[in-house]
């Protein structure tokens, strides 16, 4: 049965990418591949270290993206990577286990990134015609130590105390709200 996709091109947040992106699911919404799974994680080469192997049907590559569209055994697989080193895999399969195995199997062909120390990744979340969008962006941050001479003894102490909390895992974030007068060091602390 040939795959159909209607593509409804209204959404102000369409790109090309996400034309290539849903061309590449059509078996997926024709039916034949019932089982679709999806993962997003960090990577620290090119798209094509993902790919490898596979069989590529179709890619597209602007200035800071590339979406790519493969099948690997029965499946098929779209992988896109923004410039933010964030890339997002969706498998879909005709069974389930399969569309678990194939997105494993992508997943295991990453590079971690390797950031220095004072290069963190934060994540931005927004919305775009209805949709929930997230972009990581890596931030260049000072050390304590190099900054820390820059405030009062007491904002000192309690930023120390800050300093010596464990960093939160994949599982549970922490959140702190700081306030005060515009000019006071929030941001660079």
């Amino acid at each position: 049965m040939t795959a159909s996709l209607a593509l409804t091109l209204s959404r102000s947040c369409w790109d090309i990418n996400s034309i290539v992106q849903n061309l590449g699911l059509a078996p997926a919404i024709d039916g034949d591949l019932r089982h679709v799974r999806e993962a997003n994680f960090e990577h620290d080469g090119a798209i094509d270290d993902i790919i490898a192997g596979d069989n590529v049907l179709r890619s597209y590559a602007d200035n800071d993206s590339i979406v790519a569209v493969a099948q690997h055994d029965a499946a098929i697989v779209v992988i896109s990577q923004r410039s933010s080193k964030w890339v997002n895999v969706v498998v879909a399969a005709a069974d389930a286990a399969d569309a678990v195995r194939v997105l494993e199997v992508v997943r295991a062909r990453r590079t971690e990134p390797g950031d220095p120390a004072h290069i963190i990744p934060i994540d931005f979340s927004y919305e775009c015609d209805g949709s929930a969008k997230r972009v990581r962006r890596r931030l260049i941050v000072p050390a304590w130590e190099d900054i820390s001479r820059n405030y009062s003894a007491g904002v000192r102490t309690d930023i120390d105390a800050l300093m010596t909390m464990s960093p939160p895992t994949d599982d549970d974030g922490r959140l702190l709200l700081w306030h005060g007068p515009p000019g006071t060091g929030k941001t660079t602390a």
